[in-house]
């Protein structure tokens, strides 16, 4: 068996290959089907999260559980399952090294449901059933942050519920492409909302967003560091809930729905060596899904 692995050393974006796969303690063995690479790596690539690289890339994917460690429940050894970006080491590609290999070792706590077929959109859900669980924990009317696949798919997530929301971004074409609510100009959102939803947008957005509008909560997405808040925000609301949000949502049927209306904006590329994509990063539209 021999691995190839894409990823970024901190200036380029390059291919390693290895024959052997150490599976440490807590570890599995897992062979990659399809990966996603989009907004956690070009967060990474562009420089707007501080890490330490290297790393590799694929924040979310589908792979087939091979073997296990002695540490891991047997069970799931032959198990398909999604590849979630959180888990006890911290964010896929910005904490701890992603999936994006044709085979790859990976802490069993990131394996998030066994599904029964191979199917590309699989390695997109994780993102989109964060964005939903951001949605499900806030209170009517939201306001969200940032035009990215997390928070467009809490913003479809409220309207299929029929909750009253606002998006606020820099970009927003492929959200009114949908129909969603969204707007470029602070000054066409309302002041008062129950729920400030942030997502990684540019922090002066956020902050302008934060210092201008009136909430009760924010929910923040366990991408950002909870540094990405102005402390003199909280400190002036003493009342303010804030939660930090790692969990993904369990509503597979939305997501279902949610992946149709997106999949105009994400590309699925089937390789047969990792090379073939680097000319393709950092991600253009709401990212690819990588195929072997």
């Amino acid at each position: 068996m021999r691995s190839q692995k894409l990823v970024f050393d901190g200036a380029n974006i390059l291919v390693e290959r290895e024959r052997f796969i150490v599976v440490r303690r807590g570890f599995v063995l897992a062979k990659v089907y399809f990966f996603y690479l989009g907004l956690i790596d070009n967060l990474l690539i562009n420089g707007n999260i501080v890490s330490m690289p290297p790393r590799i890339l694929g924040s979310s994917g589908l792979a087939r559980v091979l073997e296990v460690s002695p540490s891991v429940e047997e069970s799931i050894a032959g198990k398909l399952v999604m590849i979630k970006p959180f888990g006890r080491l911290g964010v896929l590609v910005l904490d701890t090294d992603g999936v994006a290999a044709n085979f790859t070792s990976i802490h069993a706590s990131y394996l998030h449901y066994y599904v029964e077929n191979i199917d590309p959109w699989y390695s997109v859900y994780p993102l989109i059933l964060h964005g939903f669980r951001l949605a499900e924990v806030s209170e009517e009317p939201v306001l969200i942050t940032g035009c990215n696949i997390v928070s467009m798919s809490a913003a479809l997530y409220l309207e299929m519920k029929n909750v009253s929301y606002s998006m606020y971004c820099e970009k927003t074409n492929y959200a009114r492409r949908l129909g969603l609510n969204a707007y470029r100009n602070a000054k066409d959102l309302g002041k008062k909302y129950n729920s400030i939803i942030i997502t990684p947008a540019p922090p002066g957005h956020v902050i302008s967003l934060l210092e201008e509008s009136s909430f009760n909560s924010i929910v923040l997405s366990g991408i950002i560091n909870i540094d990405y808040l102005p402390i003199s925000i909280i400190r002036k609301n003493k009342d303010l809930r804030l939660r930090i949000i790692e969990e993904l949502s369990a509503n597979t049927v939305f997501a279902r729905r949610a992946s149709q209306k997106l999949k105009r904006f994400i590309d699925i590329v089937h390789v047969s060596d990792l090379e073939e994509i680097i000319n393709l990063l950092p991600v253009r539209k709401l990212g690819l899904i990588i195929g072997f």
